[in-house]
């Protein structure tokens, strides 16, 4: 497996191409490079195994299946722990950009800054939000 990292990525791409473009003019035949989705590896723990292992604690502390979780639902409770899970996303060991972010919620990445943005002053004013954040984070702990 081919590690590479977010900066890297662009100049890579561009590579396959020119290379698709070569490959086919030896062949002299149609070839296409098909892409998988891009996963960030760190040490010995995938990315986007270690989110999805993120949703199922957060399922398992709050109770939203991670179909909900990943909604456009307003539901106030609901809104509360998806902008959690866009903050511990962010701030998590592999450093994400806020598009990598929001590619989990099919979100753009301004949405992603607001909604920590607005987590992030919640959790000075409001009890509920802090509460929640506590009881994820245990559930975090116990489970990754």
């Amino acid at each position: 497996m081919l590690n590479i990292t977010t900066s890297q990525s662009g100049e890579i791409y561009k590579a396959l191409l020119r290379a698709e473009t070569e490959i086919q003019a030896i062949l002299n035949q149609p070839v296409k490079v098909l892409l998988t989705q891009p996963r960030v590896i760190i040490g010995n723990q995938d990315f986007n195994e270690w989110v999805e292992k993120l949703f199922q604690a957060i399922k398992n502390s709050t109770g939203y299946p991670v179909h909900e979780i990943r909604s456009r639902s307003r539901e106030r409770g609901l809104v509360i722990v998806r902008q959690i899970a866009y903050k511990l996303i962010y701030e998590s060991h592999f450093k994400p950009s806020y598009k990598q972010v929001g590619r989990f919620f099919h979100r753009d990445h301004s949405t992603i800054i607001h909604g920590i943005n607005t987590v992030n002053n919640d959790l000075k004013n409001i009890d509920e939000v802090r509460n929640t954040l506590n009881i994820i984070q245990q559930s975090i702990n116990n489970q990754l």
